[in-house]
């Protein structure tokens, strides 16, 4: 077989190669794609405000509860500081201590100052397999609803128990006694 032929078959089987390794890397591409059009679904969905932060605070990734929460446009809050919206919302106690965490910690906040808000913060370190920081992702549930049934439970339990003793004084405290 001459020379040139030998080169041509090798060339063919390279090119041949090639299209292989490219066709499998499309289609890893198109799962990955469908993966991440998933996964923006799922986070766009939570009720939670989400945000995900480079090292430098930067926000990469919002979902709408968040944008909602900071009194802002989901497509204007992207590769902006987190410090722009915290600083004009009250929400400073995010920050504090965030560039020392190394695991997973949870924050409470009652912004009572106009209504009774509260919410539970967690902060969660995105970290590599050497423990190296890359970031942070920050989930904000709001638990307004939740406190003021428990305050309203409590009330009306306080409520009616003193009714239960006013009601029936002697019957209930000789049955306690």
């Amino acid at each position: 077989m001459p020379e040139s032929q030998k080169d041509h078959q090798q060339l063919l089987a390279y090119a041949e190669d090639l299209a292989k390794i490219y066709e499998s890397e499309k289609q890893k591409r198109t799962q990955l794609e469908i993966e991440n059009q998933k996964l923006r679904l799922t986070i766009d969905g939570l009720t939670d405000a989400v945000v995900t932060l480079d090292p430098q605070l930067q926000i990469l990734e919002a979902n709408q509860a968040f944008a909602t929460l900071m009194g802002a446009d989901l497509p204007d809050i992207t590769a902006r500081p987190l410090s722009d919206f915290i600083a004009r919302t009250g929400w400073e106690l995010i920050m504090e201590g965030i560039g020392d965490l190394t695991e997973s910690d949870e924050l409470e906040i009652d912004l009572a100052k106009d209504r009774k808000r509260f919410f539970r913060i967690f902060r969660n370190p995105v970290l590599d397999e050497r423990g190296r920081r890359h970031g942070w992702v920050i989930v904000i549930r709001d638990e307004s609803q939740l406190r003021r049934a428990e305050i309203l439970k409590d009330e009306f339990l306080s409520i009616v128990s003193h009714e239960i003793l006013e009601k029936s004084p002697g019957r209930i405290r000789a049955e306690i006694f």
